[in-house]
């Protein structure tokens, strides 16, 4: 794989601010992609921002989720299957700074499923624990602020000029079951107004079908990708769908059957440009055959020994979509299994050395075209 010189993180800054909704109904803009990629000449291709190596004693195991970069360039990161109460902080070397959290448990200030923490303006870092389903708020000197139970299973999460949180979400009480999109006071956790469906959808058999990844748009609202399908939503600042982007490839496998075979949305953001990022998990062409190793060498699911076992199961594609001309400008299939918390944040690869010692390299995309940057020409 190309790994260019180390640049900085593509990390959308925007400010937006979510009022009421007015009641009038607008007009949706639907746009169908064509399944033909618009620039043969353009690629997706990583420069690494640093290499954490997988002997370091705090960063032991095969997970590794890190945050966007706080205003001093340090990342905040979580290997959950090996520390799953403690925030490690690395700076733009990938050298371990400092660390928070309070370990292991269901106290003040401990966990059980940290992931990677969402970081706020003025580097206040939210941390939602996946498994105790609650957040915990620190401080940026690192101190505990507080606690508060989260209102369901947390996907995303967006911090809104009026001091409240924009969560996609899924709940599962009677008020609130079947919305994707929830606004949550960030001190108490309650939700003030949830909404983006109509009607609302719920299967208790597939949650992922009201999943959403959340990041903000350039025109002062915010994108809500669908995880399930290949739709991504376009809001105004004023909670109003003001357009929604769909694409139907052969590659997506969305029947639902068996969430094995499904593709899934994990990542989008919008960059400086104007382009949409999306990245796909999606089934490795051997996926049927690596489990089956896997069950014959006795590990079962979800228990791996090193990179290979991740990516014989897990492809990625990455594409980026004009969303002015309604076209895909790029599209490329990794053979690996990359991670990303979202906009901002870094892409994260489970690797092996030359001597087979597992490692993440952190990276970031970029694209190009015809071995220089891309630039779109003008809309007109």
């Amino acid at each position: 794989m190309n790994r260019p010189i180390r640049i900085s993180v593509l990390a959308p800054v925007l400010a937006a601010s979510m009022q009421p909704a007015p009641s009038a109904a607008q007009e949706l803009r639907a746009v169908t992609l064509p399944a033909r990629v618009a620039c043969a000449e353009c690629t997706v291709v990583f420069d690494t921002l640093f290499i954490i190596e997988d002997t370091e004693p705090y960063w032991l195991g095969d997970r590794l989720t890190l945050s966007k970069p706080d205003s001093r360039g340090r990342y905040h990161g979580s290997s959950f299957f090996t520390d799953p109460g403690v925030i490690q902080v690395v700076d733009q070397f990938g050298r371990r700074v400092g660390n928070y959290g309070h370990g292991s448990g269901a106290g003040p200030g401990e966990g059980r499923g940290m992931t990677a923490p969402y970081i706020a303006p003025g580097d206040t870092a939210y941390v939602w624990d996946f498994l105790q389903r609650r957040i915990t708020v620190w401080a940026p000197d690192e101190k505990l602020v507080r606690q508060f139970n989260a209102p369901g299973r947390i996907s995303s999460v967006l911090f809104l000029d009026s001091g409240d949180l924009l969560l996609g979400a899924t709940v599962q009480t009677r008020a609130h079951a079947g919305l994707p999109l929830h606004i949550v006071n960030r001190v108490t956790g309650e939700i003030a107004h949830s909404f983006g469906a109509d009607p609302p959808t719920m299967r208790f058999d597939n949650p992922s079908l009201i999943t959403r990844y959340l990041a903000r748009s350039n025109s002062g609202g915010f994108l809500a990708a669908h995880a399930s399908e290949y739709v991504i939503e376009v809001w105004d600042s004023n909670r109003r769908k003001r357009s929604e982007i769909r694409r139907v490839v052969d590659w997506f496998s969305s029947d639902r059957s068996t969430s094995d075979d499904d593709s899934y949305v994990t990542a989008v953001w919008q960059d400086r440009q104007g382009l949409i990022w999306i990245v796909v998990d999606t089934p490795d062409a051997n996926r049927a055959e690596n489990e089956k190793r896997l069950e014959d060498r006795g590990d079962g699911m979800g228990k791996y020994s090193g990179p290979a076992d991740w990516h014989g199961l897990n492809d990625t594609v990455i594409e980026v979509i004009d969303p002015d001309r309604g076209v895909v400008v790029a599209s490329r299939r990794f053979e690996e299994y990359i991670t990303t918390q979202g906009a901002g944040a870094p892409l994260i690869v489970y690797r092996a050395d030359a001597e087979g010692n597992p490692r993440f390299d952190v990276l970031v995309p970029r694209l190009v075209q015809r071995g220089r940057d891309f630039k779109p020409d003008p809309v007109k």
